[in-house]
């Protein structure tokens, strides 16, 4: 089974509200309720109220979101998050395998 996740990569000079974008995107990591473009939205609400005229928020294709801020005239990236897709492992046993382990007969 597949299931959603951001990869959140940080950089140095991270400002206010690169922290507060990546803290939100991993406190929903993996669960179905945040998607990309909700986070970007979220991201923009964020500079608007921070009133952050260095920074700029924007979201790259279907699966990437980049926050840059302004160094010494030009603007460095500070924080990237990707939406991925990751193979959820389930492990299954048999039925007779779950029995003979319960009654420590399993090898």
């Amino acid at each position: 089974m597949k299931k959603k996740q951001f990869r959140i990569r940080l950089f140095e000079g991270a400002n206010k509200i690169a922290e507060l974008v990546a803290l939100e995107a991993a406190k929903y990591n993996g669960k179905e309720n945040m998607t990309l473009p909700l986070l970007n939205a979220f991201a923009l609400t964020v500079k608007t109220i921070g009133r952050e005229d260095d920074t700029q928020v924007e979201q790259i294709g279907e699966h990437t979101l980049h926050i840059d801020t302004r160094v010494n005239g030009s603007y460095e990236t500070v924080c990237i998050i990707e939406e991925i897709e990751i193979w959820e492992v389930v492990n299954e046993i048999e039925d007779e395998e779950s029995v003979s382990i319960l009654a420590g007969t399993k090898n």
